[in-house]
């Protein structure tokens, strides 16, 4: 029996943890609302061999754009109270350590994540260890319209994020004398150039801390790649960072958990988890067995090089708690 996997959310009205198996590859998204959120959310998972498999994967994977990806959470909804977007967070946590088992190449695995995100902050060492960047710049695809807008039923997200911006932050400098911020110039809907733009303004921290979500805004975020390969389940990072990490070798039992949550903790909007239901025996004994996998010798010398020297020190924010994170980036 090949490995079976099950997508997670929490119960109904809680937002974590996520314990409850959901729907995936589905027309029918996932209702989220909470006293933070209200909402839905989708995930997609090429080749899913799982829990409540609505088998219609086509509808996400044969969209433009989206063929090289092997899973995406599709997120749409509105954060029901005021926050800022340098205080409204998303990324991955664990609630054991995960030290003792992280794979050689961790390093190199750092550096992809800061290479493609510089605004994510993370610390794979502590007791609970975690990922986390302000979510409205980690977004692969974001789009933000007026609530009282009618809700699309695409699968995907079409990049739309400039409008809504611009009016959030004209309306939360609005009689400010000092602001800090930029102005958010004119960014293309539905491009790479968009998306690019959207990303570069949001990584200036004082953009983002004058910038403020609230219950009038709707959001459409859309998060992916295609770095994980769900049949087999190993991750491969590309050039520059060519590596081929097993899963199965290093799992310790924890699932791997996304969320949203506001930089001091206090506040969850949603959370979900992927987590491995079964694994048949040979397949995870022949896991157990197989090495990390560095495609060139400049990559396997370079993450020699760098965990001989202990932990990778990638950003100010490694070691430090969320609600601590400095995220100016030059």
């Amino acid at each position: 029996m090949p490995v079976l996997l099950k997508f997670l959310l929490p119960k109904p009205g809680t937002t974590y943890p996520p314990t409850e198996p959901a729907l995936v590859n589905s027309s029918t998204p996932n209702k989220i609302k909470n006293d933070h959120f209200d909402g839905e959310i989708s995930m997609w998972i090429k080749d899913y061999n799982g829990l409540k498999n609505g088998g219609e994967e086509d509808l996400y994977f044969g969209q433009p754009g989206r063929e090289g990806s092997t899973y995406a959470l599709v997120v749409k909804g509105k954060h029901l109270e005021p926050i800022s977007a340098n205080d409204l967070l998303f990324g991955n946590v664990f609630e054991k350590p995960i030290r003792s088992s992280l794979p050689w190449g961790t390093s190199i695995a750092m550096q992809f994540i800061n290479w493609v995100d510089p605004t994510v902050e993370m610390d794979p060492y502590s007791d609970k260890p975690w990922a986390l960047s302000p979510l409205l710049a980690s977004m692969n695809y974001l789009s933000v319209k007026p609530s009282s807008e009618p809700v699309d039923s695409k699968k995907t997200i079409t990049e739309d994020s400039h409008s809504g911006i611009d009016t959030m932050w004209k309306n939360s400098i609005e009689g400010k004398q000092d602001s800090q911020s930029d102005e958010p110039q004119e960014w293309e809907t539905g491009t790479a150039a968009g998306i690019s733009a959207r990303r570069r303004w949001l990584t200036k921290k004082e953009n983002r801390e004058e910038l403020i979500v609230d219950k009038n805004w709707h959001f459409g975020c859309e998060f992916g790649n295609g770095l994980i390969d769900f049949k087999t389940l190993h991750v491969v990072l590309p050039h520059p960072f060519p590596l081929r990490i097993p899963l199965l070798k290093y799992w310790d039992g924890q699932p791997a958990i996304y969320i949203c949550k506001s930089r001091d903790g206090q506040k969850i909007f949603w959370s979900m988890a992927i987590q491995i239901e079964a694994v048949d025996d040979t397949d995870y004994v022949a896991a157990k067995e197989e090495d990390v996998v560095a495609e060139n010798d400049e990559v396997k010398g370079a993450v020699e090089e760098s965990e001989e020297k202990g932990r990778p020190g990638l950003g100010g924010g490694l070691g430090k708690k969320p609600e601590e994170l400095n995220d100016d980036v030059d």
